[in-house]
């Protein structure tokens, strides 16, 4: 098993966020992720699933299911350490939405990026896992897992395996703005507001984290 060395996500300091909780609290939020590692023959793969975190005690663990007999399901089973990389929102920062014109524009975004060790799971944690993603993200009560046609399950098992990460190393990136002056991220969140969809959506993080870049100045 092969341990890649650790190289950081993002050079500059004030856009890396330290804040654990807030770092779980984003990739539960943004649960989609790619999952990916460098196989045995040193081929990149990946993959992108819908991942279940745990935390016990101070570990962080991670579930899901992939698709037997592909590249990326070999890739894993020879691998073991994957990187799994979790992304928000994002959008283009115009330098025009800046006082200052010597900027030439940026890119706001948020990225997690977790490290661990991967492990295949027996059969009866991937119909548990099964279960609490269509559970925990079904409306409709008639809908719910237990209410599945008897064979529905037991068809999909022999084409999919499900896999647990244990995660050792965890950084995010949640570059918002922040090293802007204060004028500059108002105006920004305003400019991203009326562009609308997805550039609304980092507005929106952006105004949640207000107060913790400008203390003492943001209402």
């Amino acid at each position: 098993m092969r341990v890649g060395k650790l190289v950081p996500m993002y050079p500059m300091p004030e856009f890396r966020e330290q804040d654990q909780e807030a770092i779980i609290a984003f990739m539960r939020k943004y649960p989609f992720a790619m999952v990916t590692a460098v196989d045995e023959s040193g081929s990149i793969v990946a993959t992108h699933v819908p991942l279940l975190l745990s935390i016990r005690g101070s570990q962080i663990k991670l579930r899901g299911h992939v698709m037997r007999k592909t590249p990326y399901w070999k890739g894993f089973k020879s691998a073991g350490e994957v990187l799994v990389a979790f992304t928000g929102p994002n959008a283009p920062v115009l330098a025009s939405w800046n006082a200052n014109l010597r900027f030439g524009g940026t890119w706001n975004y948020m990225a997690v990026h977790a490290r661990g060790f991967l492990t295949f799971l027996p059969e009866a944690d991937l119909v548990e896992i099964l279960k609490e993603l269509k559970d925990g993200n079904e409306v409709d009560p008639a809908a719910k897992f237990a209410l599945l046609p008897p064979d529905y399950v037991p068809s999909l098992i022999g084409a999919i395996e499900g896999f647990e990460i244990e995660v050792s190393h965890v950084e995010a990136v949640f570059k918002l703005s922040q090293n802007r002056s204060l004028a500059d991220f108002e105006n920004t969140v305003k400019e991203l507001q009326k562009k609308g969809n997805e550039s609304a959506l980092v507005a929106e993080e952006m105004l949640a984290r207000k107060t913790l870049f400008f203390p003492g100045n943001a209402t």
